[in-house]
């Protein structure tokens, strides 16, 4: 997955807020973190590699390394209270989101340390040369994805998102329309009588 991942984490967020109204903007946060923070690599991929180890390698796409950090992050997060928890939980949740959307296409070591082979559920040929940089500056492994049929996943989680966030938006606006109206029209009454 390339694009596919925030969003993702964003409709996880908005469903459970659907759970919990307290503290949901927090929990939003931790999920949305969470969701992108295995490629934080890239970073350190892009800056201090030659490009030629597939950053699924590194710690922060092997899901061994995660539940250990899970493990122990959320049993301190639990003795520091019930928010701290569910927080530390929301973020935890959409960091293995993310990997199991990288199993997609992109291959996570889900059996290291055993094995540190790159798990996937399917393979996108590599039509272009992955490190030339075609149209527009993009690399061929970009393209190689954007153009096989896996990627309209990663639409449909975009637009979900998209539609999601817009309806959530409106909503807000209409609630703020009539919390206005409603106030006015009770000052309107009270001058009245």
């Amino acid at each position: 997955m390339i694009i596919a991942h925030i969003p993702a984490g964003y409709l996880v967020g908005k469903a459970s807020s659907l759970f919990s109204r307290k503290n949901r903007n927090i929990y939003m946060c931790a999920g949305i973190l969470g969701s992108f923070a295995p490629d934080l690599d890239v970073i350190y991929f892009y800056q201090y590699t030659d490009h030629t180890v597939n950053h699924h390698y590194f710690w922060s796409h092997i899901p061994y390394y995660w539940m250990v950090i899970a493990g122990y992050s959320l049993f301190l997060l639990l003795l520091l209270g019930k928010r701290s928890f569910l927080a530390g939980s929301m973020f935890f949740l959409n960091v293995f989101l993310h990997l199991a959307l990288d199993t997609v296409v992109g291959g996570i070591a889900w059996r290291y340390p055993k094995d540190d082979t790159l798990m996937r559920l399917i393979d996108v040929p590599a039509k272009l040369n992955p490190t030339e940089i075609y149209d527009y500056g993009l690399p061929g492994w970009i393209l190689n994805i954007a153009n096989h049929w896996t990627f309209q996943i990663e639409l449909a989680i975009v637009f979900t998102a998209a539609i999601v966030f817009s309806v959530s938006c409106i909503h807000r606006v209409v609630s703020s329309i009539k919390n206005r109206s409603r106030v006015s029209y009770n000052r309107k009454q009270a001058h009245a009588s």
